[in-house]
C-alpha cells in the first residue's frame, strides 16, 4: 500500500521550523515519527518516495508503541506549571487555598 502524506490516506505530517536554513522538521502526531527533510525535498516527501516507503513499513510498530505508551502506563508524577493568566482559585490547584490568597 502506498501512502501520501496530508491525503486522508496516509500519515498527516505536520512540518516545523527548526531555524536551520536547509532542513524543516516534519512531525507525525499520532505516531512521534518525525523526520529532518531539506526544504527542497518537501514535494518528494508528500507525494510518496522513500521517506513514505520507510515510514509505510513501520507505521504499524509506531502505533503500538505509542498506544502503549498512552494508555498503558501508570503515571509516577504529575506536574503542574500555572501561567501567568493563573488566579490561584482553582479548586482543584495543588497550592493550599490559604497560600493561594
Amino acid at each position: 500500500m502506498k501512502y501520501y502524506a496530508n491525503t486522508g490516506g496516509g500519515p498527516t505530517l505536520q512540518p516545523i521550523d527548526i531555524g536551520h536554513p536547509d532542513y524543516l522538521c516534519l512531525i507525525e502526531p499520532d505516531t512521534a515519527f518525525w523526520a529532518l527533510v531539506k526544504h527542497d525535498k518537501m514535494a518528494k516527501v508528500f507525494t510518496g518516495g522513500e521517506l513514505m516507503n520507510a515510514f509505510s513499513k513501520k507505521a504499524g510498530i509506531f502505533k503500538e508503541e505509542m498506544e502503549v505508551l498512552r494508555f498503558t502506563q501508570t503515571p509516577s508524577a504529575v506536574y503542574f506549571n500555572p501561567t501567568e493568566r493563573c488566579n490561584l482559585n482553582c479548586s482543584y490547584c495543588y497550592i493550599p487555598e490559604k497560600m493561594r490568597h
